[in-house]
């Protein structure tokens, strides 16, 4: 294949790309999200989660500026387990960080539940296992009913299918030149 081919093969993938950029991007975002939903554990009982106890070592409460948003990093770590205990961002408004912090001292009981499917996980250091609740003796800080409840309403299958509707959608404006049309007709 000549250099002049493979330039010219470039600039025509390059110009496809720009030209369905759009519909790409909701394709990206679709199967993402698809991905991530689908690969998460499935929760739907009290029978799908194993509780554990231990004792606490140490967490690490942070948040971050993100582009769009804050990205909340809720860790912590028990002294009978390698990994990190993760509290999901979807649980922020669930848990509470200021209980939680004011009573909870290096030594304490904590009772945790996670899924079933995460026990597999237990003590891979680089693994983090959410968590769906969180309590010790001294109190609760992140409910099981509570989160259940919101596991239950979390949509994500259905933005996926929005995303990649959207996508196939704008493929077909694009491809058939109706967005061009629709241009001209509103100009």
């Amino acid at each position: 294949m000549s250099l002049n081919t493979e330039k010219s093969s470039f600039w025509t993938i390059l110009d496809i790309v720009i030209k369905y950029r759009v519909a790409l991007i909701f394709a990206f975002v679709g199967f993402i999200t698809l991905n991530t939903d689908l690969n998460k554990p499935t929760i739907k009982s009290r029978d799908d989660l194993k509780m554990l106890s231990g004792t606490f070592a140490y967490s690490s409460f942070t948040i971050e500026q993100g582009h769009r948003n804050q990205l909340y990093k809720y860790y912590f770590w028990l002294e009978e387990f390698e990994n990190a205990f993760q509290i999901k961002a979807d649980f922020k408004g669930l848990f509470n960080e200021t209980e939680f912090k004011r009573k909870i001292k290096k030594g304490d009981l904590i009772n945790l539940t996670i899924a079933n499917e995460l026990t597999k996980k237990l003590d891979n250091p680089e693994e983090f296992l959410f968590v769906m609740s969180l309590n010790s003796p001294k109190g609760n800080y992140l409910s099981l009913n509570d989160t259940l409840k919101k596991e239950e309403g979390n949509s994500g299958n259905f933005i996926s299918i929005i995303f990649l509707i959207l996508a196939i959608l704008a493929f077909f404006f694009i491809y058939t030149g109706l967005s061009l049309k629709l241009k001209k007709l509103y100009s």
